[in-house]
């Protein structure tokens, strides 16, 4: 689901340009708590603008001080009602907190003022599946039908459109549409980075030990869960936001970052511009600097006031090697699916910064490989740090699942954790593909796709069906 996210440009004279110019730069570099007390003197003078509420809500927001930013949009809404994009960042906040009724009612607002915003209609779609006779329905249909659009519109109005056609009956239709959305998003699969990045994990990664009662022992309980998008990351991480004890920092780019940035010094040091071989020369003072420059760039200056951070995001598994230098004593959880479900999952959704491997049924068979191996590396040797969770065990006995998946972690058990923020309504859920929540009504939806998933499964190489079953064996014994 995606709205827009964009500020509103049409500024009132109060506050200089150049004012919202620095803080927006603030705000792409991820400097959300310096960006907010850039922008409290202008609160604290009663200079309100919308554009000043929205970028204060969006900082609120990527420090996960939810309810903050759900009361400034709110506000903003109340005083200037007919702010599209106010609402709409309304409606992302409160779905994201599980208000799938406020969130729709946010979305018709959006609607109401702007009838054609794609990214609404959509919105609305990912919470509860058109009916193909709808209005909504072929609002979207003509829509992408025009060529004026701009191609990420389209892109999700085909994404959408092929949900509908699932939902109503039509496998093949929906695939149609699913392509057609896949084509537009465009991208290039290079498979080269993929395989010399795992290839040189499987040949260099060795796991940092680190001996009881050192400070490394006792620094911050850090989490980290990766795996194949649609296998489960945002579930998961939902489930342990919910825990007290736990700050999520949600599906973040910290730890990408902070992998460019240590390869980038590695370079300009003489130590070779490789994925991980390298990382071992690391000083203990090199390490220091990346933690607290991965710290900066995942918290944007918040304070910690729990014992956890959780870092979720999938292909975030393949940079668990440096997760593991920085945090030695952090635990992981690699996510697992069906092979089937996961091909459709990737077929079936648009993910943010696209997914160009899912284009074609080769591409798509090479990463699922490459996904496998890293996290069969991974587990192999670094035991019982790492949890592989299998999402059909998770949504069919999360009973279970859950409170072993919280032990092992380093969390005792929270009643919170078993019923985590929904982000699609649950009557018609299995209405939607790829979807990630608790339920049983998400296993086994690939029947009716068999025949286009079938040539991915089959381009998997034997090296990669290997890894994709032990990964599968490896879950089992954690059930």
């Amino acid at each position: 689901m995606q709205v827009e996210h964009s500020h509103n440009l049409e500024q009132p004279s109060g506050i200089p340009a150049a004012f919202y110019e620095d803080v927006d730069a603030m705000i792409a570099a991820g400097e959300y708590s310096n960006a907010l007390e850039k922008m409290l003197p202008q609160v604290q003078e009663a200079t309100i603008e919308v554009g000043l509420l929205e970028r204060s809500a969006d900082c609120f927001f990527h420090i996960r001080d939810m309810q903050n930013a759900i009361d400034v949009m709110k506000y903003a809404v109340d005083k200037w009602p007919d702010q599209a994009s106010s609402w709409g960042r309304l409606g992302l906040m409160l779905q994201t907190v599980g208000d799938l009724k406020g969130a729709s009612a946010a979305f018709e607002k959006v609607l109401e003022i702007e009838p054609n915003s794609v990214p609404a209609l959509c919105a609305l779609n990912g919470i509860e599946t058109f009916s193909i006779k709808s209005a909504y329905a072929s609002r979207l249909e003509a829509l992408g039908r025009r060529s004026d659009l701009d191609v990420q519109l389209r892109v999700l109005i085909f994404n959408a459109l092929g949900q509908i056609c699932h939902a109503a009956g039509h496998p093949e239709l929906a695939l149609a549409m699913f392509d057609q959305s896949k084509k537009l998003s465009g991208g290039t699969f290079v498979s080269e980075i993929f395989a010399d990045m795992v290839a040189e994990q499987e040949t260099y990664f060795k796991p940092v030990t680190i001996e009881p009662g050192t400070d490394a022992a006792d620094e911050l309980n850090m989490v980290f869960v990766g795996g194949m998008p649609g296998a489960g990351c945002s579930l998961v991480e939902r489930i342990l936001a919910a825990h007290k004890d736990v700050t999520s920092i949600g599906e973040n780019s910290a730890l990408s970052k902070t992998y460019g940035a240590m390869r980038m010094h590695l370079a300009r040091t003489d130590r070779g511009a490789g994925h991980w071989e390298a990382m071992n020369s690391l000083t203990e003072e090199e390490i220091e600097i990346f933690r607290q420059f991965y710290f900066e760039r995942a918290l944007g200056g918040q304070k910690m006031t729990t014992t956890t951070l959780v870092d979720a995001r999938p292909m975030g598994v393949f940079e668990f090697a440096l997760a593991q230098k920085l945090f030695p004593n952090a635990r992981f959880i690699c996510l697992t699916r069906n092979r089937m479900d996961t091909v459709l999952a990737n077929l079936a959704n648009v993910f943010v910064g696209g997914n160009a491997y899912a284009t074609e049924p080769s591409a798509l068979a090479e990463m699922m490989g490459f996904v496998a191996r890293s996290a069969l590396d991974y587990k192999t040797k670094m035991g019982d740090q790492m949890r592989v969770q299998s999402f059909e065990a998770l949504v069919q006995t999360p009973e279970n699942q859950i409170p072993a998946m919280l032990e092992q972690v380093g969390l005792g058990f929270d009643a919170s954790c078993m019923t985590p923020p929904m982000l699609a309504a649950m009557e018609p859920l299995q209405n939607g593909l790829g979807k990630e929540e608790l339920s049983p009504a998400l296993v086994g939806q690939w029947e009716d796709y068999k025949e286009a998933i079938g040539p991915v499964v089959a381009a998997m190489d034997e090296a990669s069906q290997a890894a994709w079953k032990s990964l599968k064996d490896a879950a089992i014994s954690e059930t």
